[in-house]
């Protein structure tokens, strides 16, 4: 799989969790109507069980994702005046930068 893909399957995750956290808190809500109407709660509450379970799933599907994704290493970004990578110093990119500009090796 590529990096893009993974990016995009991580993007999905982040969407559904919080989609899921929503649905806890409607659930959570929920409980507490049907506690204050006097109704049994057992069922609310084992579904919101189900519910925190199935986050906590997605949440550890969202890790292994970000695991993959770190995996991949990014290009090095090319500084655009002198075409050094950017992870150079300023000194250097601007001592480099000015000696090839004079047509004097760095």
């Amino acid at each position: 799989m590529v990096r893009e893909d993974w990016y995009n399957h991580l993007s999905s995750a982040n969407r559904r969790i919080a989609e899921a956290r929503e649905r806890i808190e409607n659930q959570k809500a929920h409980v507490r109507c049907l506690i204050e109407q006097g109704y049994n709660t057992g069922r609310a509450l084992s579904l919101l069980r189900l519910l925190e379970e199935t986050l906590q799933l997605m949440t550890d599907g969202r890790t292994n994702i970000l695991k993959k994704v770190r995996t991949y290493q990014l290009p090095p970004v090319k500084d655009k005046d002198c075409g050094e990578p950017a992870s150079t110093s300023i000194s250097q990119r601007n001592g480099s930068c000015e000696a090839s500009q004079v047509g004097i090796a760095p």
